[in-house]
Parts: C-alpha cells; structure tokens; sequence
C-alpha cells in the first residue's frame, strides 16, 4: 500500500488531525496568511470562497489519499457552517492543528 494510509497502518481510514497535520508537512505551510489561503485555494477551484464535501474528496483523491467521504462530511459539519468551510475557519483549524504526528 502507498500514500498516507502506509504511514498509518493501512488503516482504512486516519483522524483529522493525523490528515492536517500530512497535508501541512507535505505542502510545508507555515502559519502565515499567505501560505494557507494558497493552500485553501487549491482546494476551492471554483473560487467561490468556500470549501465543501466534493471540494475536499475531490483534492485527496488528486493527491492519492483515501478519506471516507462521511468522515469529510463530519468535519465540514464540525467546523464550517452550512455544509461548508469559509477560510476562515479553515484558518483557525490549520493553525490549532498540531504539527506533528
């Protein structure tokens, strides 16, 4: 098995924090504005200023990572407000998130 899922046990699937945290490393974000709303606009390719459920799979999938798409939902459910992730929110998220794993 490749991707994170090694990383992790082949595990069917990893926690948040333990996605986050990859994605931070692997794109070497740092804490500033700047670097996470490059970040947060990769994600929103239709440039709408939100991120949502298809928004999100659709990204992990491009980047080889398995993430079942109810566990996605339970996020955006968790952190954003209307099924879907302002960058704001996204900011506080990625910047409370630990970085390391």
């Amino acid at each position: 098995s490749s991707g994170i899922n090694a990383e992790y046990g082949d595990k069917d699937c990893v926690t948040y924090d333990q996605y986050a945290a990859k994605i931070k490393s692997n794109l070497d974000i740092s804490n500033e504005t700047d670097s996470l709303q490059g970040v947060f606009n990769a994600f929103d390719h239709m440039s709408d200023g939100f991120l949502t459920v298809s928004k999100i799979k659709g990204v992990l999938s491009n980047l080889g990572i398995s993430f079942p798409e109810s566990e996605i939902q339970m996020i955006v459910n968790q952190i954003g407000t209307d099924g879907r992730i302002s960058f704001d929110q996204f900011q506080t998220l990625m910047l409370n998130t630990e970085d390391s794993l």
